[in-house]
């Protein structure tokens, strides 16, 4: 797996877990409500702090254990393990994902999401910073970032690694950026009440997601039995 394969497999990967229902979700969708569109990106803005400060400890953690091929495998054993763990989940939750929230104000009269106007007719402006401080505590706060970084993460720096010091970085440019695809295209479809995004298509793309998650779960699984019997 070369550089582009790194990056590619980091973006579908990184989209997994962000389509995943989870309290980053829940900021986006509330402060696109307040703000319009640009709060999706901004929420990704504080998201993507607090990975790069999470992708540096691990680095810093494993550089000198990552010289024993066993620990390498080890550690690519139990990533791949957790991403047939997380491939499982997504597609559990791919048979009845949706993306309403229960709150009236964020729905439209047919049940579309929509930003809520301003007295303008305009979503509220503003708040780059509160929104980029409420992603960093949506991330930190969520169990389920700290068990994928934990294992899924501490397998993709510790490959990434492998390709020297660009690798670390193709691995947070794909997975950063499928964080911000998603998130900006929620927060667009709520921002224009678009009816294309619907639960139908959200569902689609969560089992497509799901199958990739196994894929590359046995890649990982395959990579550790072969540093382990090095």
């Amino acid at each position: 797996m070369g550089i582009l394969g790194l990056i590619a497999t980091a973006f579908v990967v990184g989209l997994s877990g962000a389509m995943g229902p989870g309290s980053l979700l829940v900021v986006v969708v509330t402060e696109t409500v307040k703000r319009g569109f640009w709060a999706g990106p901004a929420a990704i803005a504080g998201h993507a702090a607090v990975e790069i400060a999470m992708m540096f400890l691990l680095r810093v953690g494993l550089g000198k254990v990552l010289a024993y091929k066993q620990v390498l495998g080890t550690i690519g054993l139990l990533g791949g393990v957790m991403l047939f763990y997380f491939g499982r989940g997504t597609v559990k939750t791919a048979r009845t994902a949706t993306l309403s929230l229960d709150t009236s104000e964020t729905k439209t009269a047919n049940g579309d999401l929509r930003a809520k106007s301003g007295p303008s007719g305009h979503a509220q402006r503003g708040g780059f910073m509160s929104t980029a401080l409420a992603g960093m505590a949506a991330s930190i706060s969520n169990p389920y970032w700290v068990i994928w970084w934990a294992t899924v993460g501490a397998a993709y720096v510790a490959t990434s690694a492998t390709y020297g010091p660009i690798g670390p970085g193709a691995f947070f440019l794909g997975h950063i950026a499928a964080d911000l695809a998603w998130y900006s295209l929620v927060a667009f479809a709520i921002a224009t009440g678009t009816r294309f995004f619907n639960d139908r298509v959200y569902r689609g793309i969560l089992y497509v997601c799901g199958a990739l998650l196994f894929l590359f779960g046995g890649y990982f699984l395959n990579l550790g039995f072969q540093n382990i019997r090095l």
